[in-house]
């Protein structure tokens, strides 16, 4: 019988690469893909591991509410996966933990690809480079869970990002899907807030964007543009993505 379970959210793979590779480092964990755990089953392990995505400077709402929904009294570790700053990740962690009274044991940070395409996309040879290096950095995080130690992350307070603004209010506000649109329902499928869906025949873009993109990058003709541009696609390369999607 598994004792950890590492729960995970992912968009385009990172988190669940991550999650694969600590499982492999902490010799077997049960994985699950949060939008389908039970809160109840955390109470039949030992050992919880949250493992999430930063979007816009914080975790997913998706994540945030399966962290309310743990018991009482739950311990568990954090890990984020990101292509920066955890932004106010940390903050709302430990503000959630409070609110529930959740045993927050530490905090982690890998570095990741960014999957903020919109934005800004990695060179290949970059990409490779800091996947290749999250290797070690998942191993020193394995290490320091296996033995109690510390958080591998600073847990001061972070500066101010963005200020006051809500930074999901308006990501999905530039999403369409151009001619190329085959009206397969995938991005439907694959939305994790099921903010898409099909109306008067064209899809439609609702206000639950938790900005993951998942959309986007899996698209298989890379038809959603954001306002109005064709984005580059990201899927980790370490990672089945199909299998993923299988496996939620």
């Amino acid at each position: 019988m598994f004792k950890t379970l590492i729960c995970y959210f992912s968009g385009n793979g990172n988190s669940y690469d991550a999650a694969i590779e600590l499982g492999n480092n902490l010799h077997g964990a049960m994985l699950k893909y949060i939008p389908n755990i039970d809160p109840e089953i955390t109470k039949e392990y030992e050992e919880i591991i949250i493992v999430s995505p930063v979007y816009a400077f914080n975790i997913p709402s998706i994540v945030q509410d399966f962290i309310i929904s743990m018991e009482k009294g739950t311990k568990y570790h954090m890990v984020f996966t990101c292509a920066g700053t955890v932004g106010r990740s940390k903050e709302t962690v430990k503000t959630l933990s409070r609110r529930r009274d959740l045993l927050l044991l530490d905090m982690h940070k890998i570095m990741m690809p960014s999957t903020f395409t919109t934005m800004f996309t990695y060179p290949p040879f970059l990409e490779k480079k800091v996947l290749k290096r999250s290797r070690k950095q998942l191993a020193k995080v394995a290490q320091a869970i296996a033995n109690n130690e510390n958080s591998t992350i600073s847990l001061k307070k972070a500066k101010r990002v963005l200020g006051d603004v809500d930074p999901f209010v308006s990501f999905s506000d530039g999403l369409e899907a151009n001619k190329d649109c085959t009206k397969c329902g995938q991005c439907i499928k694959n939305c994790p807030r099921k903010n898409i869906s099909f109306r008067y025949d064209e899809l439609t873009f609702s206000n639950m964007c938790i900005s993951c993109y998942a959309c986007i990058n899996r698209c298989p003709e890379n038809a959603i543009t954001y306002n109005g541009k064709q984005v580059k696609q990201y899927a980790n390369p370490n990672v089945d993505l199909y299998r993923m999607i299988k496996k939620q």
